[in-house]
């Protein structure tokens, strides 16, 4: 048996990832007074064929969504055997919805201050060598045959910024959101239109790991990260793997992608039946393929292609929700390979490599911007550095 001491002792992961079924036992027969645990509990909770053994070895996520515990040392064992305690007969309360889960699992979670989503003016410049035009054009054709309700691929377009890093493809792919918004042109069948930017960064805080592995659709996977993304990741101090740890234990195969957007919808309360546009830009697209390149294995097969497949239902069909795809990110190749297996096609958009001359239209904004130094006659001391080794 482990010498784990009851009394003084607290919790963490490599303890409790040692425990036997007999520690596991004891613990509880320990505390069993303080939290009213029945004897027919507490074997319930050892008891192999009750998730005992899934209990004792398991990676942190794992261990996260079965008995809530929190990364991070020296935890209370209270909150352990509370979480124990409230599943009873391993059941928690029977929630069903994305709309019921969002709210039980934020209830108690600290809120963050108003979210920054623009930056402050004095950074933001005018794009230099972008042309909006062409891929604006894109989107109009998307709306078009949306509400003409026409078939086939060559109808619809996702729009791509694939290529070398550092070239501005995530920046471009916001002006262009903000973009059309200034040149929309209304389609005489849809209703009133409502829109809404998402990002959604797989090179940050929504990473593809290895728990994806244990999710049997790419519905869901996709699904769990858009639902942190529209309703967590601004207002909540909350992570994307506590997320996903909390609304697992609800269950699989609620928190889709078609129920996590109808939720959406139904959250903005748009009347009369007004359209949503909802401009997804997902940003690190590269990352998608190589995580599923990484474990082809005992995963949903084609998990790109799923992605697009799912998303691209909100282009050609006339629901309540339109969805116009930007993916940014550095590995045309991905795109390619996607190609004649999707039901969308695919337009690149141009986003090249600057021109010395906008390059230093960009110092010089920075510069009036930041009060730079000038020499006498005002000209800017940094014009005197040698332009190779600033941009090289």
């Amino acid at each position: 048996m482990s010498t784990f001491n009851f009394i003084t002792s607290t919790l963490t992961f490599e303890t409790i990832q040692d425990w036997t079924v007999e520690t596991v036992e004891a613990f509880l027969k320990f505390k069993q007074k303080d939290f009213s645990l029945s004897d027919a509990e507490i074997q319930k909770f050892v008891d192999c064929s009750f998730n005992g053994p899934a209990l004792l070895n398991v990676n942190i996520d794992d261990l996260m969504s079965l008995v809530g515990l929190r990364v991070g040392p020296a935890l209370n064992v209270s909150a352990f055997v509370e979480n124990l305690n409230n599943q009873k007969s391993g059941q928690i309360e029977p929630l069903k919805t994305v709309e019921e889960i969002i709210k039980h699992v934020t209830k108690d979670s600290i809120r963050l201050g108003t979210p920054a989503f623009e930056l402050p003016d004095k950074i933001l410049m005018p794009l230099q060598q972008r042309n909006f035009e062409a891929a604006l054009i894109k989107i109009k054709e998307n709306v078009r045959a949306n509400a003409e309700n026409k078939e086939g691929k060559s109808n619809y377009w996702c729009l791509v910024s694939a290529g070398t890093p550092g070239i501005g493809k995530t920046r471009f792919g916001k002006e262009l959101y903000e973009y059309l918004k200034r040149n929309w042109e209304q389609p005489q069948n849809w209703a009133d239109v409502h829109f809404e930017y998402l990002r959604m960064d797989f090179g940050s805080g929504i990473y593809l790991d290895d728990y994806d592995r244990k999710l049997l659709t790419a519905s869901e996977i996709f699904g769990l990260r858009i639902a942190y993304a529209l309703f967590i990741e601004k207002y909540y101090d909350m992570t994307f793997k506590e997320f996903r740890s909390k609304v697992l234990t609800y269950g699989k195969y609620i928190f889709m992608i078609e129920p996590v957007i109808t939720y959406y919808y139904e959250s903005l309360k748009l009347y009369d039946n007004r359209k949503l546009f909802l401009y997804l830009h997902i940003d690190d697209f590269q990352l998608i393929d190589a995580w599923n390149a990484e474990f082809r294995k005992n995963i949903p097969s084609g998990l790109f292609k799923k992605m697009i497949r799912d998303l691209s239902q909100y282009m050609t069909h006339q629901w309540h929700t339109f969805i116009q795809p930007f993916l940014s990110g550095t590995a045309p190749q991905v795109i390619a390979a996607q190609k004649q297996a999707s039901p969308i096609s695919f337009y690149p958009v141009d986003c090249p490599l600057l021109e010395n001359a906008s390059m230093i239209r960009i110092m010089d904004h920075f510069a009036t911007k930041f009060n730079a130094p000038t020499y006498p006659n005002r000209v800017y001391e940094w014009n005197f550095v040698p332009h190779s080794f600033i941009f090289c």
